[in-house]
């Protein structure tokens, strides 16, 4: 199935290893190539003709509908990754839920939300400001690193939707790079 009228995001998060090169993990079209610490990435798409919202991750798809555009559907899909979240980069339930909390809060540019989400993030026009990003915050180590690529802001997208995953094009979306304040081990 393909939908026309979509807001996407791919999303990667990242548990750095003492003394890792974030920036080489970043660089990467897939920072799985690169990365030493945990990884968890997933894409999201929300319909907006119906206000539904797809979650894809580890080959499997999962469609939130959404109650008379309540954003619920987005809220319930992204917390759908808590606990797997939790167990792919070895951190807390609540650490998870903070992640998904702030993606969530990215992802529908909720200005009080992503203030109380206790990550840090930027919207970027290149992959080598994040050097300037990390630089400005004091080089944190034991935080979780956050890598957003989506159409928030642009024009709607179409995307295609199957059984096992969501396909869209990554050509012309946006960038964030974000870094929580927060520990890993909290």
């Amino acid at each position: 199935m393909k939908l026309e009228n979509c807001q996407v995001s791919e999303v990667n998060v990242f548990c750095p290893k003492p003394d890792e090169n974030v920036y080489l993990v970043w660089w990467k079209p897939d920072p799985a190539e690169e990365a030493s610490g945990s990884l968890f990435q997933f894409n999201v798409m929300l319909d907006y003709d119906t206000e539904d919202f797809y979650v894809s991750t580890s080959g499997k798809v999962t469609k939130f509908e959404a109650a008379a555009y309540d954003y619920d559907a987005a809220k319930s899909g992204l917390e759908s990754l808590t606990k797997s979240m939790s167990t792919s980069l070895n951190v807390s339930d609540d650490v998870s839920g903070k992640i998904a909390f702030f993606i969530q809060a990215l992802l529908s540019d909720e200005a009080d939300d992503l203030e109380e989400s206790d990550v840090d993030y930027r919207w970027l026009d290149y992959p080598n400001q994040f050097h300037s990003m990390n630089n400005d915050l004091g080089k944190p180590e034991k935080r979780i690193h956050i890598r957003v690529k989506s159409n928030t802001f642009g024009d709607p997208v179409s995307c295609g939707v199957s059984d096992d995953g969501l396909e869209f094009s990554k050509e012309d979306l946006g960038l964030a790079f974000a870094i929580s304040r927060f520990e890993q081990s909290d």
